[in-house]
């Protein structure tokens, strides 16, 4: 018997041989492709936690970056509303100082209206004489022919204004009378009257023409002009204007009046940029910034007028420009 079981015992050590190899074989190869995987998970993580870490500094740069952003916004827009705020400050000064400029221009104006309308620094007889004209206008009565004052029908600017009136003297408040021939008629009438009044009638002024080159009487000739270049008449006085003031010249000094007295023609009235007058030989002196009459209130009156127009303008302009500020700031304040 024993012979026989021998070679089947070998036989099947080895067959278990054989199958404990081929498990080693097998089990290593699946640790090495464990390990593989392993490998491969491992280096998936790693990547993936490089990702993260990207993704993280990504975050946090955007982070930054649009803390940066809002900050910068938040600094501009305060720049702006400050800049807003300062605009509408200095303009809503400018509007307060440009308002009191129109209150104290409106003031003056009213002042001289009222004295225009009593017409102050007119005599009181001719003012007596002016307002029976007028009650006598309502119905027809007596001085229609009456036109004025001297002084009603003449316009000049404000620079010139004193020069002229120095130039008129009295006779800036000379009445001028329209029909010589009714003013005879009612003689009775004028001889009640308070006072004497000078009366020009402009129905009985002759036509003037004056031709004198005063350019020829050296550097005081040169610098010399016409009074007429700086009056307007009215149209219905233009030839009596020309008889008052043709032959009126403009000069600059005393000294310039008395070179053109000595050697220009004679009957010529000279008047300086201060007022001074030489005429007939004879001198009319004193400051004439104190005796404004008629004339320089309505040349006044004229520019007043302009003034208060370009200050309204520019009062409306600074109205705009406040509202507009306001509603910047609302705009800015929304965002």
């Amino acid at each position: 018997l024993f012979p026989s079981t021998t070679p089947f015992r070998s036989g099947q050590r080895t067959s278990n041989a054989n199958q404990g190899a081929s498990f080693n074989t097998q089990f290593a190869n699946q640790q090495y492709n464990l390990a593989g995987d392993l490998a491969n998970q491992q280096r998936q993580l790693a990547s993936m936690y490089g990702d993260q870490l990207n993704l993280q500094q990504r975050n946090y740069q955007f982070g930054q970056n649009m803390a940066q952003d809002v900050a910068h916004g938040a600094t501009n827009l305060l720049q702006q509303q400050q800049a807003n705020n300062q605009k509408m400050a200095a303009t809503s000064q400018e509007l307060a100082r440009q308002r009191e400029h129109r209150s104290a221009l409106k003031s003056r104006q009213n002042v001289l209206n009222d004295l225009q309308t009593k017409r102050e620094g007119v005599s009181q007889v001719v003012r007596d004489l002016l307002k029976q004209r007028d009650a006598g206008k309502a119905t027809g009565g007596a001085l229609a022919y009456v036109r004025g004052i001297v002084a009603d029908a003449i316009s000049t600017d404000m620079e010139h204004a004193a020069v002229i009136e120095a130039a008129l003297g009295d006779l800036q408040n000379a009445v001028i009378v329209s029909d010589s021939s009714a003013l005879a008629a009612d003689a009775d009438l004028w001889r009640k009257l308070a006072g004497r009044i000078t009366v020009l009638p402009a129905d009985r002024m002759l036509a003037y023409q004056d031709g004198h080159d005063w350019s020829r009487h050296g550097e005081a000739g040169q610098r010399a002009r016409p009074a007429m270049d700086f009056v307007t008449p009215a149209p219905e006085a233009g030839l009596l204007v020309h008889q008052l003031l043709g032959r009126t010249v403009i000069v600059e000094t005393l000294n310039d009046a008395l070179a053109l007295a000595d050697t220009g023609p004679r009957d010529y009235r000279f008047v300086t940029r201060a007022g001074e007058v030489v005429e007939n030989r004879a001198f009319t002196l004193g400051d004439m910034s104190k005796r404004g009459g008629m004339i320089s209130r309505r040349a006044e009156v004229a520019k007043l007028e302009r003034d208060l127009a370009e200050v309204e303008t520019t009062v409306q302009e600074l109205t705009a420009a406040i509202a507009a500020c306001d509603q910047a700031s609302r705009a800015l304040d929304a965002q």
